[in-house]
Parts: structure tokens; C-alpha cells; sequence
């Protein structure tokens, strides 16, 4: 993990920092959470509206502290992100006291007018690392879906902590593979220069809260670096990406700032920006760092590897959902087709549509809010996020096979649930368009193993690619019902 030890914004000669165990309190500061965007039921937190967040925090094993808000309350904010990673540019959290070794609670809570209804809990303990640093980032909940990224240090920017007198210069490490948080503020200036923005602007797109910076080694070369994310904004397709190498304000690398419609990567590991017809890719290998057009043949194959990438979404939530149907079933004794029963909701930006059943009830993805339903049995492709997507209305008119499984008594097992009790299985199934064509890709998982018709072995719980949007497709068992 590489140290950058930063002072007052500005890049210094590694030091033997203090010995920040003496600190009587920390300084506890959010980045940002993914927020879940329904309660659990599938329910919205508010009427007609997003959640009202807000992120309290207290010692874990004190009970006489009470809680205090780290996080103020944000009005009808589907993604909360409060802080940038750097200290001196700290808005929001409090001091708490705890020490290094020491566990926080925090409460992600929605705030209503007439009730509360908590949103997300998290238990983190202090790493050691502050000890020598000053400052250390955690993610909170990093295996699930609302991962929390945090930041604990000595200071909040003015002061010292109680019981150290002064501050050597922070150093900086983010955990790995990455870290979200808001963008900073040097990086946003150049943003609002690029959108225009006028002094006061009061746009969406000239908002730093609208903006996601992340934070990882993109190239491989032991250097964190920067992509910052905002939009789409106005009712368009674009979003204003901006991409540095390194992340520390002084001596990072700008690489690339510009709309991109969609984004893709080359198989060299190069990042393709598409806007207008044109492709940029974005390279930054060997400490080097350019962006360029990319040739005919450069966009081609862009276009294919980044169809085969995005087919990563489809295996992953297919994996999840048979995860839910296994923990259902130690719970509950059977199956289910409604994905609001399982608690299974894939992530939203999702290009393919998922099909718990052949047939029934559908959740659209066409807004930013969700509508509550009791009953879910295929989840429509994020036409909100993705407006190109489309919901095939079936597996037969997307062109889509099926490969049928086998019970014990040999009867098929095909999409759904079928049966009952210990003779209870399931298949379901992930259709999506990942390139230009009209084609569909198209994956499916089980509960039981499947032959293909060259007598190949499917596994239980590993999806299968019955078509592929991108290469010649396998040939299924069965015909598509």
C-alpha cells in the first residue's frame, strides 16, 4: 500500500509520524454510503420520495454516550456522500471518545417527520494504523450492498485530539481495491470550469455533492489514481468523467476530463470514453498518461471485450439471487419466485432484466425511485440509468434456449419453481443487451446440475451463458419453452 504523507494540502518528505494511542478521542468523519433504496419489505422510505438520510454514531461499548449525527441529515438524497478524503476540507462528523482499538456504532437512519426508520447499522473498530498515520479510512459493511466509507482521524482539520499536543503530517493510505468518496475540492474546480459553470451555479452538474471520486490503482503500478463520476444531468445520456493519475491535489497527473455517453475498455486495460460517434481512449501505462482517438479497429475491439466485461453483471447477480434462494430455503423450507420474499434486489444501473419466473409480475427501473410492490418476478432492465435497455417480454421472443435440469425422479426442472418439499428446484435466468446489435445475451442458474447437449457438466449455483451476445452460443439440452 503506497504512503503519501500530506501537510496542509501539500505533498512532504515521508516522517516518522507521533504515536497517535494517546488520543482521548477521534475525530469520526462519513465519505459516503450506498444507501439500500427500498426498505426490505421493497417498500420506498418516503411517499413519492427518496430517503432523508442521516448518520449517527456513538462508542460501541459505551451505552452512557449517546448518539450524535456524523452525517447531517440530507433531504430526499438517493446517494449521501458528505466529505472529500481530505482532512482540511472536512464539513461534517464529530469527535467521539474512543481510542485506537476502540469500536464505533453507527446508524444510517431515515429521518421523517412523523417516524424513523433505520436504514443500515455498522460496527467498525479503529485500525491501529491511525496509531503511526494520524488518519485511517475504513469501509464499513464492505460485504454487502451498502458498504459505508469512513474516515477516523486525530483531527478534524483545527485542532489536535485531547491528549496529543501538536500533529505530524497525516499520511494518507486508502484501502484497497478502492475507496469512494466526494470529490475534492481542487479537482472539482476544474470540473465547473469544464461545465461552465457560473459562480454561484445552480445546476445539478455544478453541484460537488452530484459527484463520486473513487479511488484505486487503475494502471497497476503501486500509485493510487482518481476517476471521479457525476450525471447524467439535464436529461441526457452523457457523464462528466475526469480521471487523474495519483490522487494528492499537488502532484497528481490530470489524464482526462469530458462527457462520456458510455464508457468501455479496451483488452489492453485501456478506458474507452464513446460521446458523439467519437471513441477516446485513455491510457496510462508504464508511468506514462495520454488520451487519444481510438482507429476503426480500436473501437471494435473495444466494443467486444467491454461486452464481454459487462456480462460480469449478469454472473454476479446471478450468483447473489441463488445465495437468497439458498438462505430462504434453510429458513423457510422452499423456494420462491418473488424477489421482494428473497430481499434479492440487484443494484440499480443493472442492463439486463432477470427472470425469477416465465411470467408475472414486473418491478420497473424507469425512474429514480422505485415504486412498493409485495410482488416481484422479473426485474426490468435501469432504463432510467441505461435508456437504450430493453425487457424482452420472454426468453422465446429474446431468442433465448434453455437448458432444462433434472429432478430425482427425472421429471425436467425448468425456469421458475417447480415442485415441493425436498423435490423443490429452481432456474433462473438473466437476458441483456451488452453491444449494438439487437442480439441478447443471455445466462441462466439452478439449484440442480445440468448436462448441455455435448453432455458437458453445468454446476449448481454457477451461471451458464446459454447465448452470448458477443460470440457463437452454446447449444442448450432443450428447446425454449
Amino acid at each position: 500500500m503506497k504512503r503519501v504523507v500530506i501537510a496542509s494540502m501539500l505533498l512532504s518528505t515521508p516522517v516518522l509520524a507521533a504515536d497517535y494511542r494517546d488520543c482521548k478521542e477521534l475525530f469520526v468523519s462519513p465519505m459516503e454510503v450506498l444507501a439500500p433504496e427500498t426498505k426490505s419489505t421493497g417498500a420506498a422510505w418516503d411517499n413519492g420520495s427518496h430517503a432523508d438520510p442521516e448518520l449517527m454514531a456513538r462508542p460501541a461499548e459505551r451505552n452512557d454516550v449517546p448518539s450524535v449525527a456524523i452525517g447531517p441529515k440530507l433531504e430526499d438524497t438517493p446517494k449521501p456522500r458528505w466529505n472529500s478524503i481530505f482532512v482540511d476540507e472536512t464539513s461534517t462528523g464529530a469527535w467521539l471518545p474512543v481510542r485506537v482499538g476502540d469500536s464505533v456504532k453507527l446508524s444510517l437512519v431515515d429521518r421523517d417527520a412523523m417516524s424513523d426508520d433505520l436504514m443500515a447499522q455498522y460496527i467498525v473498530e479503529v485500525p491501529k494504523q491511525l496509531a503511526t498515520n494520524g488518519v485511517t479510512f475504513v469501509v464499513a459493511g464492505g460485504d454487502t450492498r451498502n458498504p459505508l466509507f469512513l474516515r477516523i482521524s486525530a483531527t478534524d482539520g483545527k485542532r489536535a485530539c485531547s491528549g496529543v499536543e501538536s500533529l505530524e503530517p497525516l499520511v494518507y493510505e486508502l484501502p484497497k481495491p478502492a475507496f469512494i468518496a466526494k470529490v475534492d475540492t481542487a479537482l472539482f474546480e476544474k470540473i465547473k470550469a469544464y461545465n461552465r459553470c457560473s459562480v454561484n451555479g445552480a445546476s445539478a452538474a455544478c453541484k460537488a455533492a452530484n459527484y463520486t471520486a473513487v479511488y484505486g490503482d487503475i494502471n497497476k503500478d503501486g500509485v493510487t489514481d482518481t476517476i471521479v463520476k457525476g450525471g447524467p444531468f439535464g436529461g441526457g445520456k452523457a457523464i462528466v468523467i475526469a480521471i487523474t493519475q495519483g490522487f494528492e491535489p499537488s502532484t497528481r497527473q490530470d489524464v482526462f476530463l469530458g462527457a462520456c455517453e458510455d464508457m468501455g475498455v479496451s483488452a489492453s486495460g485501456e478506458a474507452a470514453c464513446t460521446a458523439e460517434g467519437k471513441t477516446t481512449l485513455i491510457s496510462m501505462s508504464n508511468g506514462k498518461a495520454e488520451a487519444r482517438e481510438a482507429s476503426a479497429k480500436e473501437v471494435e475491439d473495444v466494443s467486444a471485450n467491454t461486452a464481454a466485461l459487462k456480462a460480469g453483471e449478469a454472473k454476479a447477480n446471478l450468483k447473489a439471487l441463488f445465495t437468497s434462494q439458498r438462505a430462504f430455503l434453510q429458513e423457510k423450507d422452499r423456494y420462491s419466485a418473488n424477489a421482494v420474499e428473497l430481499g434479492y434486489s440487484p443494484e440499480r444501473g443493472n442492463r439486463y432484466a432477470y427472470f425469477l419466473t416465465a411470467r408475472g409480475v414486473i418491478q420497473k427501473r424507469d425512474s429514480a425511485q422505485l415504486l412498493s410492490q409485495q410482488t416481484v418476478n422479473i426485474i426490468a432492465p435501469d432504463t432510467h440509468q441505461h435508456s437504450d435497455a430493453v425487457l424482452p417480454s420472454g426468453l422465446k421472443e429474446a431468442g433465448c434456449p434453455l437448458t432444462f435440469g433434472t429432478n430425482q425422479d427425472g421429471e425436467p426442472v425448468g425456469l421458475g419453481v417447480s415442485g415441493a418439499g425436498s423435490e423443490q428446484h429452481f432456474i433462473a435466468y438473466a437476458i441483456g443487451n451488452v453491444d449494438s446489435d439487437p442480439d441478447m445475451d443471455c445466462w441462466s442458474i439452478s439449484d440442480v446440475e445440468r448436462k448441455t447437449k455435448s453432455g458437458d457438466t453445468i454446476p449448481a449455483g454457477v451461471p451458464f451463458q446459454e447465448r452470448s451476445d458477443y460470440e457463437e452460443p452454446k447449444t442448450a439440452t432443450s428447446p425454449t419453452p
